[in-house]
């Protein structure tokens, strides 16, 4: 369900935002009347949320526009001023709520979940059960065994997950949300013959292994791009840490996908679908005093980015200095976090810690409040250096549109670029300077060939650092760490 926030305080808006995304909404934001009447008049909202005292007018001048319309559109009034005339004249252009400023983030998320007949399903709050989640009325319940359920193997993606939390299945005609977790058997092996365990070992698969997953998207060009299925018919495990998807396409080189048949989705003893959503970390603020973020970008997939991120790590560690990573988007997998810890993290988190499996169409606002928590609680370890992993490449959309976004402006201090070849790196380098991005650097790949380090070393006027530079470490402390203390930023 879509909800349209209207609030020209960035610093609440920003909090409801990702308040309300965390809950498993869908949602816009506009600070002002103009951007609100375009978004209104584009894709209408299930709800909006409405300032009072907005820099272009006044909200219940909008709100009256819209009944005069004819447009029921439920509309909840937020405001710091609560005068008598304001409250009624709100009531007389038919406002579903009146909150007055300040008020609890819960109080916006209850009073939206009645007007949307959709409890939120994140952070341990209700989820909607199989009746109202499925896709017809055919929908069923069938018990769950606990010895059925402990022979299964757990995936990687499922690790902050309560087994005992499943009590039954949920059959028949039901349509899979992502992240929903479902129990599958599997039917052919193919690209995947092994599936990354909660504890990192890659186990191997038989046919007829039973296995829990969740349902997820996937974009990895040099593997499947994948999209969650509309029914619980067979589909394909898409990823080894635990994705259950309907492959689109693939990439030449790889074989095609494992197929796997899903006997159904897990629930609660109340009928609820378990979703990873349900088991995510706490929703986190990035503090204003906060160590150096530094952020791996690259070309593409496998342009070098986890290697250079763990080269960082490894080169800090040993210069004395403690360091929390995180990978912010990409699909659920433990390879990278495995290897950030391998590489002296104290703390390594990523996007599967926030309740989602995969990043792949997930809204912008999703994808800054997950980079925000995660960065929030590595704050929280009280490291001295925070390195972050974006996946994929610049050019894919939730990518290109984070790095764009002001939350990723205002949470990294400073980029580290990874490419494969010299042309990626200077045109990639040149793309982010045009985004006001400070590029400290360049790595990746090309730097295993001398030849590809004198190319990228001619056309840009930044270091190129091979793997060995980074583990000794004194670059990072000349260049990325000058100061182990928290550092003041902008709200």
């Amino acid at each position: 369900m879509t909800i349209l926030v209207v609030d020209d305080n960035t610093t609440l808006l920003r909090k409801m935002v990702r308040s309300l995304v965390l809950a498993k909404h869908q949602v816009r934001s506009a600070s002002n009347i103009r951007q609100a009447r375009e978004m209104l008049m584009k894709k209408p909202p299930k709800v909006l949320c409405l300032d009072l005292q907005l820099p272009d007018g006044n909200g219940l001048d909008l709100l009256k526009e819209i009944r005069q319309s004819g447009n029921r559109l439920p509309v909840v009034i937020i405001s710091g001023h609560r005068s008598k005339e304001n409250h009624e004249r709100a009531n007389r252009l038919g406002a579903a709520g009146f909150l007055a400023k300040p008020f609890a983030l819960s109080e916006l998320n209850d009073l939206l979940s009645k007007l949307l007949d959709t409890p939120p399903d994140g952070n341990g709050k209700e989820a909607p059960d199989a009746a109202q989640r499925g896709t017809g009325s055919q929908a069923e319940l069938a018990p769950l065994s606990s010895p059925r359920l402990s022979g299964a193997k757990w995936a990687y993606a499922t690790r902050r997950v309560h087994h005992g939390d499943a009590k039954q299945l949920i059959t028949g005609d039901y349509k899979p949300q992502v992240g929903d977790l479902v129990l599958a058997r599997v039917d052919k092996l193919n690209q995947h013959k092994r599936l990354e365990l909660s504890n990192g070992r890659r186990a191997t698969l038989y046919p007829d292994d039973e296995i829990v997953v969740c349902y997820g998207n996937r974009y990895a060009p040099d593997q499947f791009e994948a999209e969650i299925p509309e029914d619980l018919s067979p589909c394909n495990l898409v990823a080894a840490g635990g994705v259950a998807s309907h492959c689109l396409s693939r990439n030449v080189r790889m074989r095609a996908p494992t197929r796997i048949t899903p006997v159904g989705v897990l629930a609660d003893a109340e009928g609820r679908p378990l979703n990873l959503s349900r088991y995510s970390i706490e929703q986190k603020s990035a503090p204003q005093m906060r160590p150096t973020v530094t952020a791996v970008i690259g070309t593409s997939m496998n342009a070098g980015k986890t290697t250079t991120l763990a080269g960082l790590s490894l080169g800090m560690t040993r210069r004395g200095l403690t360091v929390g990573a995180a990978k912010v988007t990409g699909t659920g997998a433990g390879g990278d976090v495995w290897q950030m810890v391998d590489a002296g993290s104290q703390a390594a988190l990523d996007f599967t810690d926030c309740g989602v499996p995969s990043t792949y169409k997930l809204t912008l606002e999703t994808c800054e409040a997950v980079m925000e928590t995660l960065v929030g609680h590595l704050c929280e370890r009280g490291v001295d250096h925070i390195l972050v992993e974006v996946a994929d490449g610049i050019l894919q959309e939730e990518t290109r549109a984070l790095i764009q976004s002001p939350v990723f402006s205002r949470l990294v201090d400073q980029v580290v670029f990874a490419a494969g070849d010299a042309l990626g790196a200077a045109n990639g380098v040149a793309w982010l300077r045009q985004q006001k991005i400070k590029v400290v650097g360049v790595s990746g790949a090309l730097t295993c060939a001398p030849l590809a380090i004198r190319e990228c070393a001619g056309l840009i006027d930044l270091p190129v650092l091979d793997l060995p530079t980074l583990v000794q470490g004194q670059w990072q402390l000349d260049h990325l760490h000058s100061d182990a203390q928290p550092q003041p930023r902008v709200a």
